[in-house]
């Protein structure tokens, strides 16, 4: 779809079980166009999110086919490397005590295993979940050409929220985590879901009112 004039909207990448300040940044915006028409880019979220677990923070990786130039939405899911298994388990491992796992692990667990050829559907189908999880109702989006200049009432956010550099989005909102005395920013909305449930959207709201960029 291309993007219209007129209307306040927020372009952004498709990213994997992104962090609190994404959908911080989408809950503040009724339009979502969602970037499928830029070539890959490696080493970002759009492949990868970050958890913590009893002893670290864990990283977990979608591998993908890529070649040079590859449109992001044709981009295909490697499957000879067993990425599934090393996400669900890691997963448990880290949040099957936290209050909220039960409730919520096996909608995660049928969207982990479901086949996707292509990495964007599989991370829409997880953005879709999240949003109904956090009740965040918004119109997504997605571009059919990708937009060098973007008209001015649209709010460019593509690459903004990446793991090297950055952002100028600060996370202002704490939460229970199950691990460690002190807060860990910038990890993936299931952190937020397992560890708070129905209260998530509750500090979505408040995370959007005061986000600072």
């Amino acid at each position: 779809m291309n993007i219209e004039s007129g209307q306040e909207a927020l372009l952004i990448d498709l990213q994997h079980l992104p962090c609190i300040s994404y959908f911080s940044l989408l809950k503040k915006y009724k339009i979502i166009y969602l970037e499928s028409e830029e070539s890959y880019i490696k080493q970002s979220y759009r492949n990868r999110c970050y958890i913590l677990t009893s002893n670290k923070i864990d990283r977990l990786t979608v591998p993908v086919k890529y070649k040079n130039g590859l449109k992001t939405r044709k981009v295909e899911i490697d499957y000879v490397q067993k990425w599934q298994n090393r996400h669900w388990r890691a997963l448990k491992s880290a949040y099957a005590k936290t209050p909220f796992f039960e409730f919520y692990g096996d909608y995660f667990e049928e969207i982990i295993y479901a086949q996707h050829q292509y990495l964007y559907d599989l991370n829409m189908d997880l953005l879709t979940l999240c949003l109904k999880m956090l009740n965040i109702k918004v119109d997504i989006r997605h571009t059919d050409t990708y937009y060098h200049e973007v008209p001015e009432n649209i709010a460019d956010f593509r690459s903004v929220i990446h793991p090297k550099k950055e952002s100028g989005i600060k996370n202002v909102q704490f939460y229970n985590q199950i691990f460690g005395s002190d807060f860990t920013e910038n990890l993936s909305i299931i952190d937020l879901l397992f560890n708070e449930g129905q209260n998530s959207s509750v500090i979505i709201d408040q995370q959007a009112k005061n986000l600072i960029f």
